[in-house]
């Protein structure tokens, strides 16, 4: 009887993770064989994944996805690996941060779309901060969210500002784990200073950084409040990433079918991804 009850107890979560989640992708990979277009439902098989390879539109989206990716995390792994070092030095001069890492966390507690707007509003050409500085020097205003380049800069450097306390955080609570002494036993054979960071915490780091590649990986194949909310992917299409395209033909071409067969490329190289890096967080071989 008592395991009766706990079954029971569990029937509402069970019927929530089928509604919520089994049932969307079941229907979405039903929905990925099928054309949507014109109120018609017709199956196609293969069709709409041979599209892809054919959509000059999509293959943008994921040239601008993948330069944003190498980007955001390359910028965030060294603003990460800087600050674990200088925390590090700070700990060995007896100096307290606790207030500094509480301001380093500020950012990643906001919601994207806030983020977003608060960055819109300080590239803005006219009541911007950043610009006034600019003119303040005697230079031209700069509509840094209407220029290709600019624009792309600007989302690469909106999403490393929201997302660097994670590496920030995850790098240095790797850092607190490694044993002092292997720092002593360095010392006293010369390693100080840089040389025993390149040659001891790097390398003891090695799972850490992989880690926090992977999932940021995870997370910028999702990025999509923060480059809706600044540029809409403009100008043109120069910021429109994967996510920003696939609501784009599902919502508004409502090309449901299409949608769903990119996000099916997406999930398989999600995927691929996270096996990879998750091997090499693991010390495994490929």
């Amino acid at each position: 009887m008592a395991r009766s009850y706990k079954y029971f107890l569990l029937m509402p979560a069970i019927a929530y993770l089928l509604v919520m989640g089994i049932f969307p992708l079941l229907f979405s990979l039903h929905a990925a064989f099928h054309s949507t277009v014109a109120g018609e439902y017709q199956f196609v098989f293969l069709r709409n994944f041979f599209r892809i390879l054919e959509d000059a539109r999509f293959l943008n989206t994921l040239r601008v996805t993948i330069t944003i990716m190498i980007a955001v995390i390359a910028i965030e792994l060294l603003i990460g690996l800087g600050m674990t070092f200088l925390l590090a030095y700070l700990k060995m001069k007896g100096i307290t941060y606790t207030l500094t890492q509480v301001v380093l966390l500020l950012p990643i507690m906001m919601p994207p779309i806030v983020v977003g707007y608060t960055w819109r509003l300080i590239l803005d050409p006219f009541i911007g901060p950043i610009n006034e500085i600019i003119t303040s020097m005697g230079f031209s205003r700069v509509t840094f969210l209407t220029i290709p380049n600019t624009a792309l800069l600007s989302v690469i450097l909106c999403t490393v500002w929201y997302w660097a306390p994670f590496a920030i955080v995850s790098l240095y609570a790797g850092f607190r784990n490694i044993p002092e002494e292997l720092y002593e036993a360095a010392a006293v054979d010369g390693a100080t200073g840089w040389r025993s960071h390149r040659y001891l915490t790097i390398p003891l780091l090695k799972q850490v950084i992989v880690t926090v590649i992977l999932l940021r990986i995870m997370d910028l194949l999702k990025l999509f409040d923060i480059v809706f909310v600044l540029t809409s992917g403009g100008p043109g299409t120069s910021t429109e990433v994967v996510t920003l395209y696939n609501y784009i033909v599902g919502f508004k071409y409502f090309d449901t079918g299409y949608a769903s067969a990119i996000s099916y490329i997406v999930l398989i190289f999600s995927i691929v991804i996270s096996t990879i890096f998750s091997r090499l967080a693991m010390g495994e071989k490929k």
